[in-house]
């Protein structure tokens, strides 16, 4: 089973608007989620796309990019505290750390449908699921909370939803990425 924490904006630069920075040791419901072999999935959530309307295809890419690369820093940061430090120690790094979390759901209502962003959005999809997947394996996943209205259109299009799952013909789509209504 996976849980979904609501929580992450992100700046038109690409940086996390995070309520839970690095460090903070109020994280007991990742705690609770591991312990009854829950994934945690953070949802990324942005609805104003009206600043990017004058982004070109290059401050796409990178701010993007940008999002990738802290998205995928904010999951592998590694849970806080002194008992973790010990069993790294302990065990030499054998057993891996229980990270912040799994994968994302990203929440992109009102992105914009013209042909540029559209292609922006799959090139950034198949980037943020790569970084995952490096770290997290077959454990991690990118899913898409889809609004209703938006089925069908711009990013939500079948076809498009149809070549993230597939990314080619032969590949059977993958398991852990969802999208839901």
């Amino acid at each position: 089973s996976t849980v979904g924490y609501f929580a992450i904006g992100f700046k038109d630069d690409g940086t996390l608007i995070d309520p839970l920075p690095t460090g903070d040791t109020d994280r007991a419901f990742i705690r609770e989620a591991r312990r009854h072999g829950t994934r945690v999935d953070w949802v990324v959530r942005q609805v104003d796309w009206e600043s990017w309307s004058g982004f070109g295809a290059e401050d796409l890419k990178k701010r993007f990019s940008a999002l990738t690369r802290s998205l995928a820093t904010m999951l592998n940061e590694p849970e806080p505290g002194w008992f973790t430090r010990l069993v790294d120690r302990l065990t030499f790094g054998a057993i891996p750390h229980i990270r912040r979390g799994d994968g994302v759901t990203l929440y992109f209502d009102h992105y914009p449908e013209d042909e540029m962003f559209v292609q922006a959005f799959g090139d950034f999809y198949r980037q943020l699921e790569t970084e995952i997947a490096k770290t997290h394996g077959s454990r991690g996943a990118v899913n898409l909370l889809i609004p209703r209205g938006a089925l069908g259109k711009g990013i939500f299009q079948c076809d498009r939803l149809a070549s993230l799952l597939y990314r080619g013909e032969t590949r059977r789509p993958e398991a852990n990425g969802k999208f839901l209504v």
